[in-house]
């Protein structure tokens, strides 16, 4: 009996891996939660409220739930964990000109061209032929 061995990984599953990667390097991951909180609002004020009252209540701001507040917070934990990282690696380029150091155009009396001795000849090389074959 011969065993088959699969070297080759499951595309599907890489190509689902790497979209989830690009996902959450994208910060998708708070909006999913976020969309989530408000699910759980909708819901919960529905069934105190009417639905106007439940769908205002829920997108005004006022009335964050507990999920609300972790979101907004790990947003803004983030944002303050990125600038540190921009702001070290941004360095100011200072450009210091004299009149020591200016920067003078060629005149076009000192301009050349290459001269081409040869004409335009097509090259072409000959082509191996295979060794004859043995009667």
């Amino acid at each position: 009996m011969s065993a088959r061995i699969h070297t080759a990984a499951p595309v599907p599953l890489l190509r689902r891996v790497v979209v989830l990667l690009v996902c959450f390097s994208l910060g998708m991951h708070w909006s999913v939660l976020q969309g989530i909180a408000w699910t759980g609002m909708l819901i919960s004020n529905l069934a105190e409220n009417s639905v106007v009252e439940s769908v205002e209540k829920t997108f005004d701001g006022e009335h964050p739930c507990p999920l609300c507040l972790a979101v907004k917070e790990g947003q803004q934990k983030e944002k303050d964990d990125s600038k540190p990282v921009a702001a070290k690696s941004v360095k100011k380029f200072e450009a210091v000109l004299s009149s020591e150091n200016r920067l003078v155009p060629p005149s076009g009396l000192e301009m050349s061209f290459a001269v081409f001795l040869t004409p335009n000849t097509r090259h072409v090389e000959e082509t191996a032929k295979p060794p004859p074959r043995a009667v």
